[in-house]
């Protein structure tokens, strides 16, 4: 049975390992980028695109 105790210490455990978060932004007339996340000394890896808010809007409208 895990107790309160045991979640608690693997919660710490968890928060313990280093995080590094990296912002690429480019362009002013074509903006774009990306947010990367390393976690667990740069085993895990997650890149989020970041859209030019102008295209997004374009093709919402459909054009």
């Amino acid at each position: 049975m895990i107790t309160i105790a045991g979640l608690l210490a693997l919660l710490v455990l968890i928060l313990a390992v280093p995080l590094q978060i990296a912002f690429r932004l480019r362009g002013m007339d074509e903006f774009g980028g990306q947010v990367t996340i390393h976690w667990l000394y740069g085993l895990l890896r997650f890149r989020i695109p970041v859209p030019d808010p102008r295209q997004a809007a374009a093709t919402a409208i459909g054009r």
